[in-house]
């Protein structure tokens, strides 16, 4: 179809032709196209510099705001590796100041924003409903933001040595101990399993498995435990269940295997009794491997899908990054413990101002 012009031309031009139908179709066409609504300019597209000074300006941070924040949207890309990451932690430099602004810390500051941080990272870790149930889901997330750590395959990896050097501490601590264990530890874990089993309409099986057990163990170890011997049975028991669960699935249920692992759990309770220091580690090192457990397997699953998805079609950059900060697990537990370790500082830093904030973030 012509523009109104074209026709305009054209009937000009052909004057001449006035009340033949070629002439009537062209006129006819042109007020037709005279009547169609023209269609509006496109807007320019703004560039993610003129986007930003739009928003600082409008929000009165500061002339200092704006390199700051481009700043840290050129480290998030150097490590990462994706440009769009780099605007997005830019759109995070941004929203955190106005998360952090008055009606926050009105509405009561450190809680709300920790309330924040643990949605924001049970989001970005996305457990399972039997995790959810069983409070491992809570525990993980707790640990990952006390710990500031972000649910990638590298952060995992430090996670892991982190269990490591724990686990030498442990270990060179039992080692150095002169202590015992008193076997009546263990009887009174696996008595606690067998009242357990009792509680059924056919307890006879479950509980002669689980006296059975108690049994060897009783003929075998004396009633005091050197301390070393306690840690080496209560690794062992763990590590042969660990490989008949990967073998077999549900292994855990069984009478027989409760006992042991109550055993076991036993044992643990009388080494932290006897040496000082252990429980605090053991109890440090659990929380990081259920965290990393949790980390790892959503990490993996992260790894396998590519991170910007449709957001590499956005024309808005803002709105790009918002699609590739949600789809992205790295990104969202970033963001949550960036909340998370403002949450005391913040609500001082508001009063002088969302710059003021925004200088805060950046000395944690």
């Amino acid at each position: 179809m012509a523009s109104p012009e074209e026709y305009a031309r054209w009937i000009i031009a052909n004057k001449d032709k006035k009340g033949t139908p070629e002439f009537e179709t062209v006129a006819k066409a042109y007020q037709l196209s005279r009547a169609q609504p023209e269609e509006p300019l496109q807007p320019k597209p703004q560039s993610t510099q003129e986007i930003y000074e739009d928003v600082v300006k409008k929000r009165g941070w500061g002339s200092g705001f704006l390199p700051a924040v481009q700043e840290l949207g050129g480290r998030v890309t150097d490590i990462t590796g994706f440009p769009t990451a780099g605007v997005a932690a830019n759109v995070a430099a941004q929203a955190i100041p106005m998360l952090l602004g008055g009606n926050v810390a009105a509405a009561g500051g450190a809680p709300v924003m920790e309330k924040a941080a643990t949605g924001l990272m049970k989001s970005a870790l996305k457990p399972s409903s039997k995790d959810i149930i069983s409070g491992d889901a809570a525990k993980a997330i707790t640990t990952l933001l006390q710990e500031g750590a972000n649910i990638s395959i590298k952060v995992a990896t430090k996670i892991r040595e982190l269990i490591n050097k724990l686990s030498s501490e442990v270990a060179q601590k039992i080692s150095a101990s002169p202590a015992t264990v008193d076997k009546a530890h263990a009887a009174s874990e696996v008595y606690k399993t067998l009242q357990k089993f009792r509680n059924q309409v056919n307890p006879g099986a479950d509980s002669e498995a689980i006296l059975k057990s108690w049994t060897e163990f009783n003929k075998m170890i004396a009633n005091k435990i050197p301390v070393q011997e306690a840690q080496a049975l209560k690794q062992g028991t763990y590590k042969v269940l660990a490989d008949k669960y990967a073998k077999m699935g549900a292994v855990e249920n069984e009478a027989s295997t409760q006992a042991q692992m109550s055993m076991a759990r036993g044992l643990r309770q009388g080494i932290e009794e006897a040496v000082p220091g252990v429980g605090q580690l053991n109890a440090k090192e659990s929380a990081l491997i259920n965290a990393l457990e949790m980390a790892e397997r959503r990490a993996g699953i992260g790894g396998n899908k590519d991170v910007g998805g449709i957001a590499w079609l956005a024309n808005n950059p803002t709105v790009a990054a918002a699609m590739m900060a949600d789809r992205s697990a790295a990104f969202k537990s970033w963001l949550a413990n960036k909340i998370y370790s403002l949450r005391n500082t913040a609500p001082a830093a508001v009063g002088a101002g969302t710059t003021g904030v925004y200088q805060a973030s950046q000395q944690q």
